[in-house]
């Protein structure tokens, strides 16, 4: 990605701020008896015969995917701006690993998952308190330094270079495994990780020349340059959310957050950290 390019990135993430401000306490028009009501991801409750906006409380853990890292801090901004006695804490980790945390019955909220195995393996042990929803997908590229010492500038290139990719068992690796077949290529990596975010420090430490990773990792980084891989166009890990069973205090805050990640202002600050719509 040119400077000119990240600058223009940079500059969009910043306008966010003003995209998710704090909605007006009446900004849902018409009167009210009673109940509540959402719109544009925002939940309004009636009071005073007026729609104000509900004041939520309590922290909602989430278990997400490391590929959510990044995106992560300004979602919370987003959703605390609308709700600001509420929190939302994001565990990290490999989706896989995350599920197998729902199943055994980990405190939190909600999960989200990179790829569907995991959600599906949480849904089928009955760890989830609801249907999971879409909200965004990612595609591979490979990863190297802005200095690109190895000269990598496809992924036929791979075959002379050191490189690491996510295990199988992991949605990056399958991703990985279904682009190599694609492309018609086999590859024979240093290293096998278990998350998306463990490949990226492989290539920014310097141990491996290159990594398949997804195109928001190496959005967000500025010592990292993507090299397209055209067959990858066409395959992508698709995003999904889903409610764990939570206290009788965070289920409205917990529902919230998946309406407002759903929202267009959920869907705004995905899509500036390079997800793509499911």
């Amino acid at each position: 990605m040119t400077a000119i390019k990240r600058i223009a990135v940079v500059a969009t993430i910043l306008a966010l701020g003003y995209a998710v401000a704090t909605p007006s306490s009446q900004a849902l028009s018409g009167k009210c008896t009673s109940g509540i009501s959402v719109k544009d991801g925002v939940r309004y409750t009636c009071v005073g015969k007026k729609w104000q906006v509900s004041p939520l409380r309590g922290t909602v853990v989430a278990l997400a995917a490391a590929s959510l890292m990044d995106v992560a801090p300004a979602l919370e901004r987003g959703f605390t701006r609308i709700y600001p006695q509420s929190d939302l804490i994001f565990s990290f980790g490999g989706s896989g690993t995350l599920a197998q945390q729902a199943i055994n019955g980990v405190p939190a909220d909600l999960f989200l998952s990179a790829g569907p195995a995991p959600m599906k393996l949480a849904a089928d042990k009955n760890a989830l308190a609801g249907s999971s929803k879409d909200f965004a997908s990612n595609s591979l590229v490979i990863a190297v330094l802005r200095e690109n010492p190895a000269h990598i500038a496809s992924i036929a290139d791979l075959s002379r270079a050191t490189i690491a990719i996510c295990a199988a068992e992991v949605p990056c690796g399958a991703l990985t495994q279904s682009v190599a077949k694609a492309a018609k290529i086999t590859l024979k990596p240093a290293t096998y990780e278990l998350s998306v975010k463990a490949v990226e420090t492989k290539v920014l430490l310097g141990e491996v020349d290159a990594g398949l990773i997804y195109r928001t990792d190496v959005l967000s980084n500025a010592r990292l340059t993507a090299i397209e891989i055209p067959e990858a166009g066409s395959l992508k890990t698709v995003y999904s959310i889903a409610p764990l069973p939570s206290s009788a205090t965070n289920k409205a805050t917990r529902d919230a957050f998946i309406f407002f990640l759903l929202s267009p202002k959920g869907q705004l600050i995905l899509s500036q950290y390079g997800f793509a719509k499911p």
